[in-house]
């Protein structure tokens, strides 16, 4: 596929980062302890990252999330300017008849105020209608689930934070043929490589970081205004990062997705001395907001 081969590059650091992104988790048990001041910088960088790797305009979690629906109500996948409004974007698609999987790949890429991206995606997907049946294609009123699977590697910058890394991701959307109730999210998303930040705590800090989110039972909704989905409900996630001396920090994240497309997180310092701290993130933008609620 040409558009596979546009990014292969940065696919091939995407999937490394993979590797230390795993060998983060495993030294773990034998990090050194963290000072008290460094916890709290610890958190804030998970913060940081979290709030890049799920956003929409950093073409994070809230981008595919969007393609999701899109595609779960008959659409496609966006470019840069439209998405979220259900506009075809140049694209290699194969479909096969006996699995009744449907395959996208294609890459996209935005700059603009201070944020920009660069990333490659290859989704799977199938329909079902309500019995459960897989259905080779989308039908209005029939059509009321979407299994969908992502793969990709992303670049992307904004003024706190820039990150290289791969992804990948399972969701099922449910009730897509309901007309008086809005779709329902459960999934997971992985991310693994490589941040650099930005920030005056972290200031020129590059850490290697995994981390995987779960959504449980999460409402979508789709911007009016921008067409952009958003999330209503909770999901947790498990993070760990290494930097470059070796020294690594683990964290557990409580996320509440909120009706004003913030999100509010919990980070604990499992790797520390267990203290919650509290961060607002704005999930559009995939940009951290302040501290506290």
């Amino acid at each position: 596929m040409k558009l596979y081969n546009v990014n292969l590059k940065m696919w091939a650091a995407a999937l490394a980062f993979v590797t230390l992104g795993g060998l983060a988790s495993c030294q773990s048990s034998t990090a050194p302890t963290e000072t008290p001041s460094q916890q709290v910088y610890d958190s804030q960088a998970a913060a940081d990252v979290t709030a890049t790797a799920i956003g929409v305009k950093t073409d994070g979690a809230g981008a595919i999330l969007t393609d999701a629906l899109s595609i779960g109500n008959g659409g496609t996948v966006s470019t840069t300017e439209e998405l979220g409004k259900d506009s075809p974007q140049s694209r290699d698609t194969s479909y096969d008849p006996i699995t009744k999987l449907h395959t996208i790949t294609f890459t996209r890429n935005g700059s603009k105020n201070n944020f920009s991206f660069s990333g490659q995606h290859i989704y799977t997907y199938t329909f079902y209608d309500v019995s459960g049946t897989a259905m080779a294609h989308y039908q209005k009123g029939v059509t009321d689930k979407l299994v969908i699977t992502e793969k990709g590697g992303h670049t992307a910058t904004t003024p706190r934070a820039s990150i290289i890394d791969s992804s990948n991701g399972t969701w099922t959307i449910t009730g897509l043929a309901s007309t008086t109730a809005d779709p329902v999210l459960n999934g997971t998303f992985n991310r693994a490589g490589q941040t650099t930040l930005t920030t005056a705590w972290n200031s020129g800090r590059v850490i290697t970081h995994t981390f995987t989110i779960n959504y449980t039972n999460d409402t979508m909704k789709r911007d009016l205004l921008d067409g952009y989905v958003y999330l209503i409900g909770t999901g947790n996630s498990s993070f760990a990062a290494v930097g470059p001396k070796g020294g690594t920090f683990t964290r557990t994240v409580q996320i509440t997705f909120n009706a004003d497309a913030t999100a509010t997180l919990l980070v604990t310092r499992t790797s520390g001395d267990g203290t919650v701290d509290t961060f607002t993130i704005d999930v559009k933008q995939g940009f951290w907001l302040r501290d506290g609620r």
